[in-house]
């Protein structure tokens, strides 16, 4: 029996599948300890369970072509399962890929609907459908596009290049405002802040209900570049989070959440200054000696990958730091780790397993294979297993040498194995790595992966690997764990942590400054002391908000348009299009005001009130001089002078405001207060006017109607009222404009007709 795909239900985390790689699989039950064999139609594979019915599969076959497929990619039938793999049905043909609706909330109230990618014969072309009655009936989604991808809250996809776009095109729906209960879709385009977007590729890195993290990867001529922007509440507009991510062929991006601490996030990059000269380097090959450009993308990124560095953010990838290095060692040992030395971790582009790992019930908890030095090194023998326990500032080493390993009881255990070699001890800790003990198994064999239910609170363990035969053949291999009685009691005193009684201690999370103020909140966990003889009884993570804290620089990322040189700093404008100059220019249409960015906004998610702004200001618009109406050649040099003038209004009006924009907000609090009060001043006088007449005797101005229905205000000249100082800006200037008339108006011929000006 060869192994080809083992699952967790998300449904029963006891209970996991071993679809095998001909028409025999396993269902095992408790972890394990009771299994039942099933059988299926002959090469199933890329299964899918749902996500609330356990009985419920999806299984892909590849398609027996029948006739000439031009299309390039693999084409599959569908079959679904309502009994835990029992019988298999077929329900759609000619399916690309296909999964389960994910998406929260929204699109529709069906929990059996089904998104795919299905390939068109006609058209020769792929579409993403959607069906809720297991495509007895189907919705097109998007057609041409060819791939898509599923989050709790956002649905992403690709368009293919067409004659009008060569390139291809990510398009986002949300499923707030772009999804509702009639299924229909809004896919909206992304808006990022350069021009240049040919041959671009993404990977969607993490999506949270709030954001986006999705890398962008471009193939230029002399560099291939990798960046990591984040997006606004919508998912549409992007912003650049993260300079020179590493990122492998297959799109794998060394951008990991930390799910055990609210806005963390851990990334490895290329250095900036080795990045920076690699482009200059190459650039001056290509120019002088006509290097092959895929011989010099090859040489670029083989040099860089002895170049990379470990960061970590704290507040949702605004700003990045170095990792701090351990002090010492497992040994006791003083570390030497000084300048650009740190702690570097092991990323998913190296490694199938050892790299960055956290879960969410474990508070404060990240584990992974990593080194100390200035750059990664990601040679085995040199690799390390490194803790934190308290969401990344401190790390420990806690084994030596490359190791796998996995999280359960809320962090109350966790267990580890080498790999690389064959082994027949299990290690594991209930101490957060500070002591290890081991459990000795029969058979010595190699380990692949270690794994839990999806929750991470429970103490029973699936091992999976395989043994080498004596003929040399390779043999599966489980192993079933169950670490219930290691401990004799649960543990007590959740109510009360920290006291010497209590089994429980409380932890709040810092950011990179020391404060303890994550999002704009203080906040407390409570959690297992690390020296509990206990295993956790808590069902959930206990967070408790416990106040909310003044706005800082850590609550705020770079606005789109801007960056951070080097992934640190202050936020820089992109490119010209984006410096203060251009943008205090008035946009062309500009009605009331427009926004002036500082180069920051406010991270999603903060919570924080007050303290520091950062935001940008609404600046009022210049006044717009209205264009009359070009009914005969008068007018139209009438308007010809009006535009001069307005041109020259807008330059002055942008003077100052250059000169005054540092100084003062125009829509201050103070301006604020003096506005309502003039325009209280005025409902005053409206309200009270026949009262203020009979008190003061004062003939109040008032408009009155002309002949076309429009409010007229006097007009200067021999018929105004010399004691009316009110004057409009409009009137200001159309006074200006008549004078101007007067002096450049053409004089008629006698002999011309005046029909020509009609």
């Amino acid at each position: 029996f060869k192994i080809k795909q083992l699952m967790i239900s998300p449904v029963d985390g006891q209970t996991a599948f071993l679809w095998g790689e001909d028409n025999l699989s396993y269902i095992l039950y408790n972890c394990g300890m009771k299994y039942e064999k099933i059988q299926h139609q002959v090469n199933l594979n890329n299964f899918k369970l749902h996500r609330s019915n356990k009985k419920y599969i999806l299984a892909h076959q590849a398609h027996q072509k029948q006739g000439k497929f031009d299309f390039q990619q693999q084409i599959y039938d569908l079959y679904f399962s309502q009994n835990s793999g029992q019988n298999f049905t077929l329900i759609r043909k000619n399916v690309i890929q296909a999964q389960w609706n994910r998406l929260l909330y929204q699109f529709g109230n069906s929990n059996f609907g089904i998104f795919s990618t299905v390939y068109d014969e006609n058209t020769n072309s792929p579409n993403i459908v959607y069906s809720e009655d297991f495509f007895q009936s189907e919705q097109i989604i998007q057609k041409g596009a060819d791939n898509y991808h599923q989050a709790d809250f956002y649905l992403f996809l690709t368009v293919i290049p067409s004659q009008e776009n060569k390139n291809y095109e990510l398009r986002i729906a949300n499923s707030f405002s772009d999804l509702n209960g009639n299924n229909n879709v809004k896919p909206h385009p992304i808006i990022i802040p350069f021009d240049n977007k040919d041959n671009l590729s993404f990977t969607i890195v993490k999506s949270t209900e709030t954001q986006i993290f999705i890398s962008i990867h471009q193939e230029m001529e002399d560099f291939r570049s990798t960046n990591v922007y984040v997006s606004d509440w919508r998912g549409y507009q992007l912003s650049l989070s993260l300079l020179y991510n590493v990122r492998n062929e297959e799109g794998d991006c060394d951008f990991e959440k930390i799910n055990s601490n609210q806005g963390v996030y851990i990334a490895n990059v290329y250095d900036h200054s080795k990045v920076e000269q690699n482009k200059n380097l190459n650039k001056k090959k290509l120019d002088t000696h006509k290097i092959k450009e895929s011989h010099i993308q090859k040489n670029s990124n083989i040099q860089l990958q002895n170049f990379r560095k470990t960061l970590i953010s704290y507040d949702q990838g605004a700003n990045w730091h170095p990792l701090k290095a351990p002090q010492k060692n497992l040994n006791g040992e003083t570390i030497t780790c000084s300048g650009d030395c740190g702690l570097q971790l092991v990323g998913r582009t190296d490694f199938q397993y050892g790299f960055i790992y956290s879960t969410e019930n474990a508070p404060g908890i990240i584990i992974s294979m990593g080194n100390i030095g200035q750059y990664l090194n990601t040679n085995m023998k040199d690799l390390n297993v490194y803790l934190s326990y308290d969401g990344g500032h401190e790390w420990n080493e806690v084994l030596q040498g490359p190791h796998i390993f996995e999280i359960g009881d809320h962090g109350g255990i966790i267990l580890a194995s080498k790999i690389g070699d064959q082994t027949n001890l299990i290690k594991y800790s209930w101490d957060e790595g500070k002591t290890w003990d081991s459990i000795k198994i029969d058979n010595f064999f190699y380990v692949e992966q270690i794994l839990t239910e999806p929750s991470n609170m429970e103490q029973k363990f699936i091992i999976q690997g395989y043994k080498m035969t004596i003929e040399g053949k390779r043999e599966q291999f489980l192993v079933s764990l169950d670490f219930e009685k290691l401990h004799q009691r649960g543990c007590k005193g959740a109510e009360h942590p920290g006291r010497p009684d209590s089994d429980y201690e409380m932890w709040i999370p810092k950011n990179f400054k020391g404060d303890q103020c994550i999002f704009g909140q203080k906040v407390k966990y409570i959690r297992r002391k690390p020296t509990a003889n206990c295993y956790n009884s808590i069902t959930s993570t206990q967070k408790v908000v416990l106040e909310v804290c003044p706005c800082t620089e850590e609550d705020y990322e770079c606005d789109y348009g801007f960056y951070r040189e080097n992934n640190q700093g202050d936020c820089m404008p992109l490119n010209e299009k984006f410096s203060r100059q251009n943008l205090l220019k008035p946009p062309e249409d500009c009605q009331f005001s427009y926004y002036v960015s500082k180069g920051y906004q406010r991270v999603v998610d903060t919570q924080c009130y007050g303290g520091i702004d950062l935001n940008g200001e609404y600046l009022e618009c210049p006044v717009q001089i209205q264009e009359a109406r070009l009914e005969n050649k008068q007018d139209e040099i009438y308007n010809n002078i009006k535009k001069k003038l307005q041109e020259e209004i807008n330059k002055k009006y942008y003077e100052k405001q250059t000169e005054n924009y540092k100084k003062e907000s125009v829509f201050s609090l103070k301006n604020l207060v003096f506005i309502l009060q003039i325009l209280g001043f005025f409902l005053v006088i409206f309200f009270f006017k026949n009262q203020l007449f009979k008190i003061f005797g004062i003939k109040l101005f008032q408009t009155q109607n002309n002949n076309n229905g429009y409010m007229q205000m006097p007009q200067k000249g021999k018929n105004s009222n010399k004691n009316n100082t009110y004057q409009s800006n409009y009137q200001d200037f159309d006074d200006i404009v008549d004078r101007k008339y007067d002096e450049e108006k053409p004089v008629l011929q006698k002999d011309q007709e005046f029909d020509d000006y009609d």
